[in-house]
């Protein structure tokens, strides 16, 4: 004789919709490694960040480079090497050894990762600039959202 599947009843049961929502919002992005095209700057978002972003459009040149929207934090995608010089309170720096929830091109809103500047082949963000607009507009840095590789 087999063993009944266990089943689950009541208002504590999720509805199906809900676990096909997550299924999908779990397809549309991946786990990338940090360190090898690029390295990150993890800051929070809010006011504040998107003052920096709309900063860094104007004073990059060509554009600010990548940034992804996450939550309540930005993760922007400087050159790699950028954590053996980066010396900034306002920014966490990851190289090597992390993993960052990366969107497919066409995402730019959530709910989820979602790029707030889409990811293009010619920039990333320039790590001096990033500094300087961090201090400009006291961006802070927020809790890690790192998996480890």
């Amino acid at each position: 004789m087999t063993a009944a599947a266990p089943t689950t009843t009541g208002q504590d049961a999720p509805a199906a919709d809900e676990f096909a929502e997550l299924a999908k919002l779990v397809r549309q992005w991946t786990l990338r490694p940090t360190g090898h095209a690029w390295d990150l700057v993890l800051t929070t978002y809010g006011a504040a960040g998107e003052r920096a972003v709309r900063w860094m459009e104007r004073f990059q040149v060509g554009g600010c480079g990548p940034v992804i929207a996450h939550g309540d934090s930005l993760l922007w995608l400087v050159p790699p090497g950028t954590l053996a010089q980066w010396m900034h309170p306002r920014g966490l720096c990851y190289g090597r050894a992390f993993r960052i929830p990366v969107p497919p091109p066409a995402k730019r809103q959530g709910p989820g990762p979602h790029w707030r500047v889409p990811q293009s082949a010619d920039r990333l963000i320039v790590p001096e600039l990033l500094a300087h607009a961090l201090d400009r507009f006291e961006l802070a840095p927020p809790m890690p959202v790192m998996v480890r590789a």
